[in-house]
């Protein structure tokens, strides 16, 4: 996964599953020929993106509620994609779809609770851990960053 902020997306890369290079070679044995396969040098093709866009063409990504506004950071957590973004105060929640792996879908977002915090401002660090953790980056009141953790 690739961070686009400029273009207000997230970039999905798969490694290319073009066929092997195949290569007939002529011995001496009673058989006459035989097969060398050659593996071909691995590379990343674009594979999808968040949002998507309606028409398949990779024109640039739709803002909005369901959308991205300068996304900075995407951390995994099992099937989970944690997306932060440097003018919103909140964290995006994404996620593949097993049947058609192009497509990432919205699963919901996070927010702090701008009642009981109302100065509580996302920073641009974002960490996942196996157990379920959430370390987050913050500061209040426009002052000193703070690290905090949800699960």
């Amino acid at each position: 996964f690739v961070v686009d902020r400029n273009n207000h997306r997230i970039l999905k890369l798969d490694f290319d599953t073009r066929p092997r290079t195949r290569v007939i070679t002529q011995t001496n044995d009673t058989h006459g020929f035989y097969e060398v396969i050659y593996p071909t040098e691995p590379e990343l093709q674009f594979h999808g993106q968040f949002p998507r866009d309606p028409t398949g063409k990779r024109a640039p990504a739709l803002q909005g509620e369901f959308g991205l506004s300068e996304p900075v950071m995407i951390v995994k957590f099992r099937h989970y994609y944690f997306v932060t973004e440097a003018n919103s105060n909140r964290i995006v929640v994404l996620s593949v779809n097993y049947r058609d792996t192009s497509h990432l879908y919205y699963v919901t977002e996070l927010r702090p609770n701008s009642t009981r915090y109302p100065s509580y401002q996302f920073r641009e660090g974002l960490a996942a851990t196996a157990d379920g953790y959430l370390w987050q980056l913050y500061s209040m009141y426009g002052t000193d960053t703070s690290l905090g953790v949800t699960k």
